[in-house]
């Protein structure tokens, strides 16, 4: 999914009202049962788009984070929400793992 937001991608709903994001993805039966963390709703919005990875939907909220951007790309901070039955054996629930891909 990385390789999606590296690759260049455009959004689906373009708004800065986390709102809207998650009732155009609902609406799309996207995954849209997610809660932000504190530190990442405080963070600008800019949109979201509905992607497929091994044949789910997946949600990807696109976000910026004040860092100086390239003109043509709107966001550097990208949240991917799958619905947890289509991860085989998905990690468990609270636990996470940042891993560098490329220059992210």
């Amino acid at each position: 999914m990385v390789g999606v937001a590296l690759r260049g991608y455009v959004m689906d709903l373009a708004t800065n009202n986390p709102a809207q994001i998650q009732g155009y993805l609902a609406h799309n039966q996207a995954p849209a049962d997610y809660v932000l963390p504190a530190s990442l709703a405080k963070t600008a919005v800019t949109g979201c788009a509905i992607e497929s990875w091994q044949g789910a939907k997946v949600s990807m909220i696109c976000f910026r984070t004040g860092k100086p951007l390239p003109p043509a790309q709107p966001s550097d901070l990208w949240l991917f929400v799958i619905d947890r039955a289509a991860m085989k054996d998905a990690p468990p629930v609270g636990s996470h793992q940042f891993v560098k891909v490329n220059n992210l």
